[in-house]
C-alpha cells in the first residue's frame, strides 16, 4: 500500500481506483489523454452551464513543478535527510490497526 501511495504522490498524473477501502491502486493515464478529456468536460460544462470537476488547469496541477532532487544539497552542503522516504510515508500514513 505504501509503495502504491508513493507512486500516486510522486508519479505522473493518473486516477485512483479503489477496489476495496484498504486497497488503493494507481492507474497510469497518459497526460495527453487527461488534457483532452478535461477539454471535453470543460466544453460540456459550458454547454450545460455547470461547474465541472475536471479542468485542464487541474490536470496540469497534478504533476510537480520541478523534480525534487537532494543531490546538490548533499554534495555542496553535506546534508542528508533525517527520515527516508519509506519512514516518511509510514509517519504520514500510519497503518490502521
Amino acid at each position: 500500500l505504501r509503495q502504491e501511495l508513493a507512486e500516486v504522490m510522486f508519479g505522473e498524473p493518473g486516477r485512483l481506483v479503489a477496489s476495496s477501502p484498504d486497497i488503493v491502486k494507481s492507474v497510469r493515464t497518459p497526460r495527453w489523454f487527461m488534457l483532452t478529456a478535461a477539454f471535453g468536460v470543460e466544453i460540456l460544462g459550458l454547454l450545460l452551464k455547470r461547474a465541472v470537476p475536471l479542468t485542464r488547469y487541474r490536470v496540469r496541477s497534478l504533476s510537480p513543478l520541478f523534480p525534487c532532487d537532494t543531490l546538490r544539497a548533499r554534495t555542496l552542503l553535506g546534508w542528508s535527510p533525517r527520515v527516508g522516504v519509506q519512514k516518511g510515508l509510514e509517519i504520514t500514513f500510519p497503518a490502521k490497526n
